[in-house]
């Protein structure tokens, strides 16, 4: 369903979503990074680190893209399914500037709640991997949709 939310950013007005995972949790430092194997388009770059392609590292084949995202103002939504009921998870926040680290495309994000909670309710709801990141505020939308399915929604 991280496919099928990236759709839905972009039936919004969402340019370029960007399918992620939480990969890294920082809770004294407050952020989370947002990462994967190298799927962002190319004009989410930060137009500062080095861009550049290398072998797939999870079995050597395939190429990947590496460069760390733009700043700005992004919104996290993921469509979910279990149990037999659909809910959905939305969250506003921002990607603040940060060194290149890592292959694959990543931003780092901080969120109006800390990250701790963020992360609890993301576990304790049992959402999977692969949310769609989309710079801007998607958010209303989401809650319009939600409200008219009567699907659950996580904040």
């Amino acid at each position: 369903l991280g496919s099928l939310s990236m759709l839905a950013h972009r039936a919004v007005g969402g340019n370029a979503p960007f399918l992620a995972d939480f990969s890294q949790v920082n809770f004294e430092e407050d952020f989370a990074l947002l990462w994967h194997c190298g799927v962002a388009a190319c004009n989410l770059w930060d137009g500062k680190c080095v861009r550049s392609l290398d072998s797939y590292f999870a079995g050597g084949k395939g190429v990947t893209a590496d460069f760390v995202m733009k700043s700005g103002n992004i919104s996290l939504l993921r469509i979910d399914y279990a149990l037999g009921d659909y809910r959905i998870l939305l969250q506003t926040g921002e990607a603040i500037p940060m060194e290149k680290e890592l292959k694959g495309t990543y931003l780092k994000a901080k969120f109006p709640q800390h990250i701790r909670k963020i992360l609890d309710k993301i576990i304790d709801n049992g959402i999977a991997h692969h949310i769609s990141v989309v710079y801007g505020d998607f958010i209303k939308q989401f809650e319009i949709l939600a409200k008219l399915l009567n699907w659950k929604v996580i904040k």
